[in-house]
Protein backbone atom coordinates (compact mmCIF):
# COMPACT_ATOMS: atom_id res chain seq x y z
CA UNK A 1 0.00 0.00 0.00
CA UNK A 2 2.66 2.40 1.01
CA UNK A 3 4.98 1.39 -2.24
CA UNK A 4 1.40 2.33 -4.20
CA UNK A 5 1.34 5.71 -2.28
CA UNK A 6 4.46 6.94 -2.97
CA UNK A 7 4.25 6.08 -7.09
CA UNK A 8 0.74 8.54 -7.04
CA UNK A 9 2.73 11.21 -5.20
CA UNK A 10 5.64 10.59 -7.39
CA UNK A 11 3.01 11.16 -10.35
CA UNK A 12 1.52 14.06 -9.40
CA UNK A 13 4.85 15.97 -8.52
CA UNK A 14 5.89 15.00 -12.10
CA UNK A 15 2.73 16.11 -13.55
CA UNK A 16 2.56 19.64 -11.55
CA UNK A 17 6.47 19.87 -12.75
CA UNK A 18 5.95 19.15 -16.43
CA UNK A 19 2.39 21.83 -16.14
CA UNK A 20 5.24 24.50 -14.27
CA UNK A 21 7.34 23.69 -17.45
CA UNK A 22 4.57 24.67 -19.70
CA UNK A 23 3.60 27.94 -18.40
CA UNK A 24 0.37 26.32 -16.39
CA UNK A 25 1.05 28.42 -13.00
CA UNK A 26 -2.40 29.26 -12.03
CA UNK A 27 -3.60 25.64 -13.02
CA UNK A 28 -0.88 24.53 -10.92
CA UNK A 29 -1.96 26.60 -7.96
CA UNK A 30 -5.74 25.58 -8.14
CA UNK A 31 -5.33 22.10 -8.42
CA UNK A 32 -3.37 22.20 -5.49
CA UNK A 33 -6.04 24.49 -3.98
CA UNK A 34 -7.97 21.37 -4.62
CA UNK A 35 -6.20 18.67 -3.33
CA UNK A 36 -4.81 20.56 -0.47
CA UNK A 37 -8.44 21.33 0.78
CA UNK A 38 -9.40 17.38 0.00
CA UNK A 39 -6.33 16.51 2.17
CA UNK A 40 -6.55 19.18 5.11
CA UNK A 41 -10.17 20.21 5.45
CA UNK A 42 -11.84 23.34 5.58
CA UNK A 43 -9.21 26.26 5.71
CA UNK A 44 -12.02 28.96 6.17
CA UNK A 45 -11.84 28.04 9.93
CA UNK A 46 -7.97 28.74 9.62
CA UNK A 47 -8.66 32.21 7.64
CA UNK A 48 -11.64 33.34 10.25
CA UNK A 49 -9.08 32.75 13.03
CA UNK A 50 -6.17 34.56 11.47
CA UNK A 51 -8.61 37.64 10.76
CA UNK A 52 -9.77 37.67 14.30
CA UNK A 53 -5.93 37.74 15.66
CA UNK A 54 -4.97 40.55 12.87
CA UNK A 55 -8.16 42.67 14.01
CA UNK A 56 -6.84 42.48 17.18
CA UNK A 57 -3.13 42.91 16.79
CA UNK A 58 -1.76 40.11 17.27
CA UNK A 59 0.64 39.61 13.89
CA UNK A 60 3.39 37.41 15.82
CA UNK A 61 0.70 34.99 16.21
CA UNK A 62 -0.35 34.95 12.52
CA UNK A 63 3.09 34.34 11.61
CA UNK A 64 3.40 31.25 14.22
CA UNK A 65 0.15 29.59 12.88
CA UNK A 66 1.47 30.30 9.01
CA UNK A 67 4.65 28.86 9.83
CA UNK A 68 3.31 25.42 11.17
CA UNK A 69 1.74 24.47 8.50
CA UNK A 70 3.33 26.76 5.51
CA UNK A 71 2.08 24.52 2.51
CA UNK A 72 -1.20 24.60 3.24
CA UNK A 73 -1.81 27.98 4.21
CA UNK A 74 -0.13 29.21 1.36
CA UNK A 75 -2.75 27.96 -0.91
CA UNK A 76 -5.21 30.74 0.51
CA UNK A 77 -4.81 33.85 -0.28
CA UNK A 78 -7.16 35.29 2.00
CA UNK A 79 -4.25 34.10 4.18
CA UNK A 80 -1.24 35.08 2.34
CA UNK A 81 -2.57 38.57 2.39
CA UNK A 82 -3.23 38.69 6.06
CA UNK A 83 0.75 37.25 6.48
CA UNK A 84 2.28 40.10 4.07
CA UNK A 85 0.30 42.28 5.89
CA UNK A 86 1.54 41.08 9.64
CA UNK A 87 4.77 41.16 8.42
CA UNK A 88 4.52 45.05 7.43
CA UNK A 89 3.28 46.26 10.63
CA UNK A 90 6.36 44.26 12.14
CA UNK A 91 8.65 46.37 9.98
CA UNK A 92 9.95 43.08 8.64
CA UNK A 93 10.02 44.18 4.92
CA UNK A 94 12.54 41.90 3.73
CA UNK A 95 10.82 39.00 4.87
CA UNK A 96 7.68 40.30 3.20
CA UNK A 97 9.08 41.19 0.03
CA UNK A 98 10.71 37.43 -0.22
CA UNK A 99 7.28 35.70 0.55
CA UNK A 100 5.55 38.08 -1.92
CA UNK A 101 8.10 36.90 -4.89
CA UNK A 102 7.64 33.50 -3.85
CA UNK A 103 3.59 33.53 -3.60
CA UNK A 104 3.86 35.00 -6.86
CA UNK A 105 5.96 32.19 -8.57
CA UNK A 106 3.62 29.56 -6.67
CA UNK A 107 0.67 31.20 -8.45
CA UNK A 108 -1.10 34.44 -6.85
CA UNK A 109 -3.63 35.93 -9.24
CA UNK A 110 -3.58 39.19 -10.99
CA UNK A 111 -6.28 40.31 -8.87
CA UNK A 112 -4.62 39.16 -5.88
CA UNK A 113 -4.74 42.25 -3.80
CA UNK A 114 -2.50 44.48 -2.92
CA UNK A 115 -3.37 47.36 -0.87
CA UNK A 116 -1.89 48.14 2.23
CA UNK A 117 1.47 46.49 0.97
CA UNK A 118 3.40 49.37 -1.06
CA UNK A 119 5.89 49.26 1.38
CA UNK A 120 7.02 45.57 -0.56
CA UNK A 121 7.89 47.05 -3.65
CA UNK A 122 9.11 50.19 -2.06
CA UNK A 123 11.78 47.82 -0.42
CA UNK A 124 13.03 46.36 -3.56
CA UNK A 125 12.95 49.81 -5.06
CA UNK A 126 15.05 51.27 -2.86
CA UNK A 127 17.55 48.04 -2.82
CA UNK A 128 17.18 48.23 -6.72
CA UNK A 129 15.93 45.14 -6.94
CA UNK A 130 14.26 46.15 -10.56
CA UNK A 131 14.75 42.62 -11.91
CA UNK A 132 12.17 41.61 -9.55
CA UNK A 133 10.06 44.14 -9.57
CA UNK A 134 10.13 44.16 -13.51
CA UNK A 135 9.63 40.09 -12.85
CA UNK A 136 6.22 40.99 -10.64
CA UNK A 137 4.97 43.30 -13.37
CA UNK A 138 5.58 40.25 -15.99
CA UNK A 139 3.52 38.08 -13.96
CA UNK A 140 0.36 41.07 -13.58
CA UNK A 141 -0.03 41.45 -10.13
CA UNK A 142 -0.85 44.45 -8.63
CA UNK A 143 -0.61 46.64 -12.04
CA UNK A 144 -4.22 48.70 -11.40
CA UNK A 145 -2.67 50.28 -8.22
CA UNK A 146 -0.93 53.69 -8.43
CA UNK A 147 1.74 52.95 -6.10
CA UNK A 148 2.90 49.29 -7.64
CA UNK A 149 2.20 51.08 -11.02
CA UNK A 150 5.04 53.39 -10.33
CA UNK A 151 7.74 51.12 -9.03
CA UNK A 152 6.97 48.94 -11.95
CA UNK A 153 7.29 51.89 -14.43
CA UNK A 154 11.01 53.10 -12.56
CA UNK A 155 12.37 49.49 -12.85
CA UNK A 156 10.90 48.68 -16.11
CA UNK A 157 13.20 52.19 -17.20
CA UNK A 158 16.14 50.84 -14.88
CA UNK A 159 15.88 47.58 -17.03
CA UNK A 160 15.41 49.39 -20.49
CA UNK A 161 12.08 48.41 -20.96
CA UNK A 162 11.27 51.84 -21.69
CA UNK A 163 7.89 51.67 -23.62
CA UNK A 164 6.57 49.88 -21.20
CA UNK A 165 8.03 52.16 -18.63
CA UNK A 166 6.10 54.87 -19.85
CA UNK A 167 2.74 53.28 -19.94
CA UNK A 168 3.45 52.50 -15.80
CA UNK A 169 4.34 55.69 -15.28
CA UNK A 170 2.15 57.86 -17.20
CA UNK A 171 -0.64 55.54 -15.40
CA UNK A 172 0.37 56.26 -11.83
CA UNK A 173 1.03 59.79 -12.85
CA UNK A 174 -1.97 60.73 -14.06
CA UNK A 175 -3.70 58.88 -11.16
CA UNK A 176 -2.15 61.33 -8.44
CA UNK A 177 1.34 59.62 -7.81
CA UNK A 178 3.49 62.53 -6.86
CA UNK A 179 7.14 62.85 -6.05
CA UNK A 180 10.64 63.85 -6.89
CA UNK A 181 11.26 60.25 -8.36
CA UNK A 182 7.85 59.94 -10.48
CA UNK A 183 8.74 63.31 -12.05
CA UNK A 184 12.56 62.31 -12.49
CA UNK A 185 11.71 59.26 -14.51
CA UNK A 186 8.75 61.06 -16.17
CA UNK A 187 11.90 63.69 -17.41
CA UNK A 188 13.86 60.20 -18.61
CA UNK A 189 10.95 58.93 -20.73
CA UNK A 190 10.58 62.54 -22.22
CA UNK A 191 14.68 62.77 -23.02
CA UNK A 192 14.35 59.45 -24.21
CA UNK A 193 12.07 60.58 -26.80
CA UNK A 194 14.10 63.69 -27.43
CA UNK A 195 11.01 66.08 -26.35
CA UNK A 196 13.80 68.39 -24.10
CA UNK A 197 11.22 71.00 -22.93
CA UNK A 198 9.08 68.60 -21.26
CA UNK A 199 12.18 65.88 -20.09
CA UNK A 200 13.48 69.82 -18.00
CA UNK A 201 10.28 70.48 -17.16
CA UNK A 202 10.12 67.32 -15.16
CA UNK A 203 13.04 67.71 -13.91
CA UNK A 204 12.53 70.80 -12.84
CA UNK A 205 9.47 69.39 -10.63
CA UNK A 206 11.58 66.32 -8.94
CA UNK A 207 14.02 69.81 -8.23
CA UNK A 208 10.91 71.30 -6.29
CA UNK A 209 9.97 68.01 -4.80
CA UNK A 210 13.72 67.42 -3.37
CA UNK A 211 16.30 70.57 -3.21
CA UNK A 212 18.86 68.90 -1.66
CA UNK A 213 19.37 66.12 -4.36
CA UNK A 214 22.53 66.64 -6.13
CA UNK A 215 21.78 64.58 -8.48
CA UNK A 216 18.55 65.97 -9.64
CA UNK A 217 20.50 69.34 -10.70
CA UNK A 218 23.33 67.64 -12.08
CA UNK A 219 20.55 65.87 -14.71
CA UNK A 220 18.90 68.99 -15.36
CA UNK A 221 22.48 70.97 -16.22
CA UNK A 222 22.75 68.09 -18.69
CA UNK A 223 19.04 68.06 -20.31
CA UNK A 224 19.97 71.95 -20.84
CA UNK A 225 23.14 71.57 -22.04
CA UNK A 226 21.78 69.03 -24.97
CA UNK A 227 18.66 71.51 -25.59
CA UNK A 228 21.31 73.98 -26.04
CA UNK A 229 20.42 76.30 -23.50
CA UNK A 230 23.92 76.79 -22.48
CA UNK A 231 22.45 80.17 -20.14
CA UNK A 232 19.90 77.88 -18.70
CA UNK A 233 22.11 75.34 -17.59
CA UNK A 234 24.45 77.93 -16.29
CA UNK A 235 21.37 79.32 -13.57
CA UNK A 236 21.42 75.58 -12.07
CA UNK A 237 25.01 75.12 -12.23
CA UNK A 238 25.37 78.02 -9.67
CA UNK A 239 22.81 75.86 -7.63
CA UNK A 240 25.50 73.49 -7.10
CA UNK A 241 28.25 75.85 -5.98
Amino acid sequence: MKKIIKIVILMVILLLSGLLFLGFRHEVANFYNKISYTLWGDIHKVEKKLETLYSSGQFREILEIYRSNEAQYKSSDFINRLVLLSLVKLNNQERAASLFLSLADFGLSPAFPVNGLVKIPDFLYVRKNYGDLAHLYDLGIGKGDVNFSFYYGASLYEVDRVREAEKMLSYAFENGYIGADINYYMALIWEKKRNFDRAIFFMSRAHLYNRKDRDILINLIRLYRKKGDYKGAESILRLLR
